[in-house]
């Protein structure tokens, strides 16, 4: 089947497969790498067999260190093209009558990998207008492979203990059905116009809300598809099983009975796929998104599980694995070699990778040269770091000015609070000119978003690291990211550290150098298998391995998938792995006769590898898809390791995808109790999800509103005396208010919360006081693009109209960034402050004056820092954009810009503006 040509999407977002378990706030790649080492098999580039292994492993044992509860996640943006989707679990016949089960089922993900546009030349220079449309030598097509899915019956049971539902992904083109089973509780009327409660069915109502008109009514059982959809209610399609019923016994069935529409969340929703058994290709390929759940873990039980149940049916969760390999064709060599020129020409920001070569040596603290005396009265000073071991102070008198002639010192920041005698430096602890101690035997890749850092000064930083030395002894240090010798910031799209390598030795030699290390064999045997060891060997990717990882007493060559493991617990050594990138054949293509090669080497266990290449043969794919457009006709291809490239280009250690813990909610509410934390983290992971908070950011400042709106969770329902608007009083996180609104999110939502007080009740906890608090955040003011884009000034002004409290909410931000180790991903946070001229409201007149006004040391706004400068910025901009737009003026000739933000109903925010200007000036300020 040939696949319909469509431009796929370019690769934005990046997720690992699975979330740690952990509670740390930012994991590093190399967190991801040792959590790996615990699997049982599968590692990468050499199994456990010693043969060639182009993917990992997930199972069991990796079950106790990753997330894997929820699904594999789809590694980056990108679209699904193939799927293979088993009804049930196969089975593979090994002699004796005993049977494995196993999963052959697999998903392929299509990823478009676009570089980054170079910067425009200066304005008057040649320059030409950037072309949307990027030439085909900066793209790289890769493709992603989740192979081992779990098979359609393991969608409805409870398997490996767990209770949480597994849903069919989109991809697989279901057919929903839906189903009036137990929750449905609309009985229907008798002829006398009472209710009948001898059955309960569901209402078919005029249109998708509670209060609409009923048109019929169907009983228990009745199947229905749905096509138009309203939140939670769908307007029917077709009949599956049964058929509408006049709501009113003995009545005549409305004429609009075949298309009302149904309440979905009381029925029984069910999906069956398009394409069962087989290998389908997508003829309009299905788009994913990075951190979407993309497949479930399936089954790969070998002779030893099934000779544990011996010859009884295998089931679903005695070995659960899943392979996961990422994979390119042969144009990657020119795509790294464009990509590391492109690098040079990027801005600086981008440079978030510290590439720490062999040789370099680390930085450690110097011992402290002065004291300052008990008693000292100091003050932290204005251009210290916020964050770091150290911050600079200055000594002040009892009124908290600076002594004068009186130099700044460095001291520990945890002494910021003393009062005692403090160690201090007269210059920064840390300085380049004292490297030295042991020197790094191996380079390392460190991301500076997940490293320990400290700020000696604006675009100066340092990073504590840990190398090994040659006697692969861990060292721990600081670099500088400026002027550090063989230390140097680099670009995802540097590449830093990769290593490309092409494995020549076939399937025979590898396992007879297998055999050969792990002295396996008779002696002629083992002296024959030397040549393959020695022919292996002198390969360059057993090379770069062996220099890797090999002891430094021994370098024999004989590296092994358990040496392998192990140096996953070492990050120096680990990047030499996860960096290396290889081209050898799939084990998913080419021909059988490289696995019938090996039929000599298994004299009394040829029974059981003549099963075993029956598994083999059925778990091929290659040929089959060569309708899939951009796939390689050949099975010779480049893999990299998954956690590698993920690792390489998500920075800041940021996972947009993963799950809120409870820990970092309770870090970034610091005030809410324990009971609040458990009762909404559920909702606020939910939320997440369910209105595509897609960035991290959009997630921070979301919190951050509904964190100050609600009293970091407490309040929910508006609060005092009768309200003219009773019962449609605030409620939820950010307060729903009036009739008309609990309406629009009612329609919205598919949740009834108007028919009564109860109802309305629903938004005073979890889960619709946040959902709603969403609802207004992302569908009312359509804020998810501005929160992505990290403008907290826009957010604050469209949450609440003005800048109150301003400074409360920022605060929320600021720390919500710290917990969630996401300095990387504030494109506009500068040191935990926003710059008006940065933020949208900067072309908005009225938020322009609210900027002046909120920030005017001669007014009383609440909640922002007052400012002078801030605040002439604000009203000279309202002045810049007024007059850009001609003084508009409404119907009577009047100002149309008049009574804002209290300043009195008739005035002029003209003349307001330069009245205020003229006072500042005066005032000297």
């Amino acid at each position: 089947m040939a696949q319909q040509q469509e431009q796929p999407s370019k690769v934005e977002g990046w997720a690992y497969p699975f979330a740690l378990k952990t509670t740390q706030t930012a994991s590093a790649p190399e967190d991801y790498l040792k959590a790996l080492a615990v699997a049982e098999d599968g590692f990468y580039p050499i199994g456990t067999n010693g043969l060639w292994h182009g993917g990992i492993h997930f199972g069991a044992q990796t079950a106790a260190t990753f997330d894997q509860d929820g699904g594999v996640k789809c590694i980056a943006d990108g679209e699904v093209v193939a799927f293979r989707l088993d009804s049930e679990l196969q089975e593979l016949d090994y002699p004796g009558g005993i049977k494995a089960g196993y999963s052959k089922g697999f998903t392929l993900v299509r990823h478009r990998l676009v570089l980054p546009v170079a910067p425009a030349q200066p304005s008057g220079s040649n320059a030409q207008p950037q072309n949307p449309t990027p030439p085909a030598e900066d793209v790289l097509t890769f493709f992603s492979l989740y192979m081992h899915t779990l098979p359609l019956d393991g969608y409805s049971s409870n398997t490996q203990g767990n209770a949480s539902r597994k849903a069919l992904p989109a991809y697989y083109g279901s057919t929903v059905t839906f189903t009036v089973g137990a929750s449905a509780n609309d009985p229907q009327l008798k002829a006398t116009g009472e209710p009948d409660s001898t059955t309960k069915g569901l209402r078919v109502r005029a249109s998708h809300s509670a209060h609409a008109d009923v048109v019929a009514w169907l009983p228990p059982g009745t199947k229905i598809t749905v096509g138009q959809k309203h939140g939670k209610w769908g307007r029917i399609a077709s009949f599956v099983t049964g058929a509408a019923q006049p709501y009113k016994q003995g009545s005549s069935l409305h004429a609009g009975a075949a298309n009302g529409w149904v309440y979905t969340g009381e029925m029984v929703e069910e999906s069956k796929p398009s394409a069962v058994d087989q290998i389908y290709i997508l003829p309009k390929p299905s788009k994913v998104s990075a951190g979407e759940t993309i497949a479930w873990i399936g089954e790969y039980q070998r002779l030893v599980e099934a000779r544990a149940h011996n010859t009884l049916p295998p089931k679903i969760g005695e070995r659960p694995l899943l392979h996961v390999e990422v994979f390119t064709g042969d144009d990657l060599n020119a795509f790294i070699a464009r990509s590391r020129q492109r690098a040079q020409q990027l801005d600086a920001k981008s440079r978030t990778l510290l590439l720490i070569s062999k040789g370099a040596k680390l930085v450690q603290p110097a011992p402290a040269g002065t004291s300052i005396p008990a008693g000292t009265n100091i003050k932290v000073a204005s251009d210290s770091p916020a964050n770091g071991p150290w911050c600079k102070v200055v000594k002040v008198n009892a009124t908290g000015h600076p002594l004068s002639g009186q130099p700044p010192l460095w001291i520990a920041r945890s002494d910021s609070q003393d009062n005692g005698e403090r160690a201090a430096w007269s210059q920064f602890p840390l300085q380049v000119q004292s490297a030295g101690g042991e020197a790094a035997a191996w380079s390392r890749v460190v991301s500076t978003g997940t490293a320990p850092a400290c700020a000696e000064a604006a675009n100066k930083n340092w990073y504590q690291v840990s190398i090994a030395d040659a006697n692969d002894e861990q060292v721990t240090g600081w670099v500088c990211d400026h002027g550090h010798p063989l230390v140097e910031l680099k670009t995802p799209w540097d590449w830093p550290g990769f290593e490309v390598a092409t494995l020549d030795a076939s399937v025979s030699v590898m396992f007879e150098r297998a055999l050969y290390v792990a002295d396996s064999g008779s002696p002629d045997e083992i002296a024959r298998f030397e040549d393959s060891f020695d022919t292996a060997r002198s390969d360059e990717v057993i090379k770069r391995l062996e220099d890797a990882i090999d002891g430094q007493e021994q370098k024999d060559g004989k590296i092994t998938a358990r040496e392998l493991q192990k140096a996953l617990g070492k990050p120096w050594l680990a990047d030499r792995i996860d960096h290396l990138i290889v081209r050898y054949e799939s084990e998913w293509g080419g021909e059988m006769a490289k696995w019938d090669a090996l039929d000599s080497h298994m004299h009394e266990g040829l029974p059981v590898w003549q099963a075993e290449k029956t598994r083999i043969d059925a778990l091929r794919f290659w040929r089959t898809i060569q309708g899939v457009t951009n796939w390689q006709s050949t099975a010779k291809v480049w893999h990299f390791h998954p956690l590698g490239l993920v690792g390489n280009f998500l920075q800041g250690g940021c996972s947009c995808s993963e799950d809120m813990t409870k820990e970092e909610l309770k870090r970034i509410a610091t005030l809410a109790p324990s009971s609040r934390i458990d009762a909404y983290i559920d909702s606020v992971n939910e939320t997440f999800k369910q209105y595509k908070f897609s960035s991290c950011m959009a997630r921070v400042h979301f919190l951050a509103q509904i964190l100050h709106e609600s009293g970091e969770l407490g309040t929910t329902l508006e609060t005092g005396g009768p309200k003219s608007y009773d019962p449609w009083r605030g409620r939820g996180l950010i307060q729903l208010t009036n009739e008309a609104n609990y309406h629009r999110y009612q329609d919205y939502s598919g949740v009834d919360v108007t028919s009564s007080l109860i109802a309305m009740r629903k938004l005073e906890s979890a889960p619709h006081a946040m959902l709603s608090a969403a609802w207004y955040f992302c569908i009312v003011s359509s804020l998810l693009h501005a929160g992505d884009d990290d403008d907290f000034i826009w957010i604050t002004r469209t949450i609440n109209g003005g800048l109150n409290h301003y400074d409360a909410r920022l605060v929320y931000v600021n720390r919500a960034i710290a917990v969630l180790g996401l300095q990387r991903c504030a494109k506009r946070n500068h040191n935990g402050i926003y710059l008006f001229r940065e933020s949208k409201a900067y072309h908005e007149k009225r938020a322009s004056f609210a900027w002046g006004l909120w920030s005017d040391p001669g007014l009383h706004k609440i909640g922002k820092q007052k400012n002078a400068a801030d605040a002439k910025e604000g009203y000279r901009r309202y002045l810049e954009l007024d007059s850009q737009g001609g003084h508009p003026l409404d119907a009577h000739g009047h100002p149309v810009d008049r009574g804002w933000y209290g300043i009195g109903a008739q005035t002029r925010v003209f003349d307001y503006v330069n009245q205020r200007l003229e006072q500042l000036n005066s005032q000297g300020n």
